[in-house]
């Protein structure tokens, strides 16, 4: 038995989408069905969910990296769940404040560069955990761009699907390191 499924994958981030086909051959063995979102799914869609909800993941983080840099503040905000919130080093931010707060926090910074690597990204049904390695350069003034406070550490975050596709709930920001001049967070509690 041959097994032909379609399926649209929509980046949330670009809006960009393209239809994926994927046919198998299996001679004996029927589909499983599993649920995801309330819904039955075979083992194929099982999969290929799977991957989308990981590319979108991925996105989510990455998108949290790019905000930041961009100075897109209300962008950086809607990375979150309504609950979500953000422990870092030197103090929380709830989303409610997150667009306010983050630009304040990098605000002493007229350009930074925030790289991510190592991405783990564990799923398990409408939420998931990933871990990733920070190395980030804060700029001061680009006059002197010698002058520069870097950081280096990692991320626990927890994410949920939601209606709007996934987002973050939990940013746990560690530094392991720091280089450069000290890093001076803006102040963000006003």
């Amino acid at each position: 038995m041959w097994l032909s499924k379609s399926f649209l994958l929509v980046n949330k981030l670009t809006g960009k989408s393209k239809v994926v086909s994927i046919t198998s051959g299996v001679k004996g063995v029927r589909a499983q069905h599993h649920e995801i979102g309330g819904l039955q799914v075979s083992s194929l869609e099982k999969n290929v969910q799977m991957l989308v909800d990981r590319a979108e993941i991925h996105d989510l983080i990455l998108g949290y990296a790019r905000n930041a840099d961009t100075k897109n503040w209300e962008a950086f905000a809607e990375l979150f769940a309504d609950d979500g919130y953000a422990q870092y080093p030197f103090g929380k931010v709830e989303k409610k404040d997150m667009a306010r707060a983050a630009g304040a926090i990098l605000q002493p910074f007229e350009r930074t560069q925030h790289m991510f690597s190592n991405i783990s990204i564990t799923i398990d049904g409408d939420t998931a955990t990933t871990n990733h390695y920070l190395q980030a350069t804060h700029v001061p003034a680009l006059a002197e761009q010698g002058a520069h406070a870097d950081i280096g550490g990692w991320y626990d975050n927890t994410c949920r699907r939601t209606a709007d596709g996934w987002k973050i709930v939990s940013v746990n920001l560690t530094f392991v390191w720091s280089g450069g001049i000290p890093f001076e967070a803006g102040d963000f509690t006003a």
